[in-house]
């Protein structure tokens, strides 16, 4: 058996419908409902049964316990916020998630509602036992959650556009860090992806941009935003603005943010 692996789960299910492939489905996932006659569920890589394939037989049942997946969402505040605050928020939120309306949405979608709280967030990033029973409960006998891993601390540096000029580097500073990366570059020290575009909307003066690259004599790898709108000028904005995140390439830690970078306001001759 070879492991194909895909970066996400529509990209995978694609290939899995033409050719004959196995194919680790999650147990929040609907999908494949809609397309039964193209592909059979094998296993559902959770601890428990998913409702919309009741019949189909989780990881652990097929002597795989280890291969669980499953995706969630917080809601994260600054640290010193009230304890009364964090109280009203919790509560506030799993009243919507254990609403009507809510949990219809999620079923629609082939998703668990589920209203947790702060200690139960901090319970799953210190990777102490825990487990759903039924959705929206936590287990009373939890068991192991494998592959959560206690999050260090993390520093990242944000320089806005005033830091930046503060900088003040030269024209010969800037000429020698771009020389550099050529030379990483012609010595096959880099890696360069193809530019992806943005066109919100086709009455929209302009596109955003996303590059991306690593360069290993720097040690970073690096995913710049940038937008490039011609008529900024009618609204007092730069005709280009941009975000440049730096990252470990070895981990994917953050390291840097450097924004806003600007470009000068380009107008039409009066």
């Amino acid at each position: 058996m070879l492991h194909v692996p895909y970066q996400g789960q529509a990209p995978g299910e694609r290939p899995a419908r033409r050719l004959h492939q196995l194919h680790v489905l999650r147990g929040d996932h609907r999908g494949a409902a809609h397309s039964r006659r193209q592909v059979t569920p094998v296993a559902i890589a959770h601890t428990t049964r998913a409702p919309w394939f009741p019949e189909v037989q989780t990881t652990g049942e097929a002597g795989f316990p280890a291969i669980q997946v499953s995706s969630w969402y917080g809601l994260m505040g600054r640290a010193g916020t009230p304890a009364p605050v964090l109280a009203k928020i919790t509560r506030d939120v799993r009243e919507i998630m254990q609403g009507a309306e809510m949990k219809k949405r999620y079923d629609d979608i082939g998703a668990y509602a589920v209203g947790s709280s702060a200690r139960g967030i901090r319970r799953l990033h210190q990777g102490r036992d825990r487990q759903v029973g039924r959705p929206g409960e936590e287990s009373r006998n939890p068991a192991p959650v494998t592959g959560m891993a206690k999050i260090e601390r993390i520093d990242v540096t944000y320089l806005n556009h005033a830091d930046v000029q503060a900088l003040a580097l030269s024209d010969a500073e800037i000429v020698a860090a771009v020389e550099g990366g050529l030379l990483a570059q012609g010595r096959g020290e880099t890696t360069i992806e193809p530019r992806m575009h943005l066109v919100p909307e086709k009455d929209y003066p302009g596109i955003s941009t996303c590059l991306r690259g690593y360069i290993r004599p720097l040690g970073m790898a690096g995913v710049k935003i940038v937008g490039d709108y011609y008529r900024n000028y009618e609204v007092g904005l730069p005709s280009e603005l941009a975000i440049l995140n730096l990252f470990d390439p070895k981990n994917g830690a953050p390291i840097a943010m450097i924004a806003p970078l600007t470009l000068p306001t380009c107008a039409p001759a009066r």
